[in-house]
């Protein structure tokens, strides 16, 4: 096990007392730890510096080395495909058994790379860009067709400074009443019609 760098500190703090003629278990019972720890870390010669353990990168085979070109493929097709999905055709397709995580820190690694060299031998870079497109106010207007059917009754009242069809201060028991007026109205009117026809 490596010797925390606090430790180490608390170690090396000693190193006086120790040239003074205190006994390593002495000052291993001040620092709380082992007299041997005490002994070679305060030994002639010990390094300056805080222990560290070797990198580990690179010493254990990664469960996404084998599908590496399949992911690099499939990243060339489509660079903006996620990791998520990646992931899921992999479990799905090719038995991957590994988890989202290393598949996501692959994809982050290398979808850069992919992307600058497709960027690199692309011969229209604008090419899958949005370009966005706006006009000085007023200069064009937009209509939306559509289609009504049925019978209005009444009329809305016009008011506003644009026009618009606005609804008065009524409340809903007047606005009713008013459209069963105006409902009766157009029924006293048809069936004048009705009889005007007839005669």
């Amino acid at each position: 096990m490596i010797l925390h760098p606090e430790n180490w500190m608390n170690i090396r703090r000693f190193r006086a007392l120790h040239e003074a003629g205190a006994s390593y278990a002495e000052i291993a019972a001040e620092a709380g730890c082992d007299w041997r720890t005490v002994k070679k870390y305060l030994a002639e010669g010990a390094r300056a510096v805080p222990p560290a353990g070797s990198p580990r990168k690179g010493t254990q085979p990664r469960k996404i080395a084998p599908f590496e070109g399949v992911i690099d493929g499939w990243l060339r097709a489509d660079v903006t495909l996620r990791a998520s999905v990646i992931c899921e055709r992999l479990a799905a397709g090719y038995g991957y058994a590994g988890s989202y995580q290393r598949v996501k820190l692959y994809v982050a690694e290398v979808r850069p790379k992919i992307a600058a060299e497709l960027a690199a031998g692309d011969e229209n870079p604008l090419a899958g860009l949005h370009r966005r497109f706006e006009v000085v106010a007023g200069a064009q207007a937009q209509v939306d067709w559509g289609e009504e059917s049925g019978v209005l009754i009444g009329t809305p009242k016009a008011c506003g400074r644009n026009g618009c069809p606005t609804r008065s201060r009524r409340t809903r028991r007047d606005t009713a009443q008013g459209n069963r007026a105006v409902h009766m109205k157009e029924i006293a009117r048809q069936q004048h019609r009705h009889l005007m026809v007839q005669d």
